[in-house]
Order: C-alpha cells, then sequence, then structure tokens
C-alpha cells in the first residue's frame, strides 16, 4: 500500500448491480421452473431441457462469474491533494494534478437535478482521456464534489 492512501479519499467500485442481477436471474429461473413444471401434469417436474431455463441459468452463472471477476480485480480510485490513483488488483496508474490538460463533467438530466453520467480526463501523458463513470463507485457524491474541487483548481 502506498503512503497516499492516508491523506487521500479512496473509492470503491460498486458491486450492487451484479448482486441485484444475480437475486433477479435467480428468481425469475425458479419462478419459471415452478410454473413450467405446475402447468405440465400438474405435478412439480421440472424441465432442465427448456431453452428458456437454460438462459437464464446461463444469465445466473455470467452474472456469478461477473461478481467473482470484480471481487478479485477490487478496482478503485485514490484522489489526494496532488494526484488521482486508477488501481486495481495488478494496475495502478497515477496521475498527478499537473499532467491533467483539462476535465470534463458530462450530465444527464433526470427531473430538476443533474446527475453526472461520466467524467473525462485528458491528460499530457495520454492521448485518450480517462473516462470514470461515479455512479459505478461508492460515494458518487463526494466523488464528484473531489473532480469539481480538482476542475477548479485547473482553472484558477
Amino acid at each position: 500500500m502506498n503512503t497516499h492512501q492516508s491523506n487521500g479519499k479512496i473509492f470503491m467500485q460498486r458491486l450492487n448491480y451484479y448482486w441485484q442481477s444475480i437475486a433477479i436471474y435467480a428468481v425469475a429461473l425458479v419462478l419459471y421452473a415452478i410454473l413450467k413444471g405446475t402447468v405440465q401434469e400438474g405435478e412439480l417436474s421440472m424441465s432442465v431441457d427448456d431453452p428458456l431455463v437454460m438462459l437464464l441459468f446461463a444469465f445466473v452463472i455470467m452474472s456469478g462469474l461477473g461478481l467473482l471477476f470484480a471481487l478479485y480485480m477490487r478496482r478503485s480510485i485514490i484522489i489526494t491533494a496532488d494526484s488521482i490513483t486508477f488501481r486495481s488488483r495488478h494496475r495502478e496508474k497515477t496521475i498527478q494534478l499537473n499532467q491533467i490538460k483539462r476535465i470534463r463533467l458530462a450530465r444527464e438530466r433526470r427531473d430538476e437535478n443533474g446527475v453526472y453520467k461520466i467524467v473525462s480526463i485528458s491528460t499530457d501523458v495520454r492521448r485518450r482521456p480517462f473516462r470514470v463513470r461515479p455512479a459505478g463507485f461508492d460515494n458518487e457524491k463526494e466523488m464528484i464534489a473531489e473532480f469539481i474541487r480538482i476542475k477548479k483548481s485547473l482553472t484558477a
């Protein structure tokens, strides 16, 4: 672990989507299997060779594998006073604030509030900008506030 974690803010990747999709697909699989089984011959017999059962089962398996992969990778973003670090299990990329050319916050309108959809960070080091979706990380509002603080410090 680096020393900049102690004075920086750490934002971990959110895994809610994986849990929710596994739960929804599993419930749909069980309900369909029960309904399909009770309609046929009045007894509870589940057919594994039904294409819809196999499709729902594949969705449950793929969502589970996606969750395991996300848990394994442990993606996070660390924002300190002088840098932004993108970290995963195998890689770590640190951008110093003096390397950042521009930060662009794109919005998606919902009701009266603007919800930030994507943050694009243009740097001197890379040709393509870094793209961050704050909704995919814990404590989204604090992350957006940090990016706005950095953006204001760049223009000053």
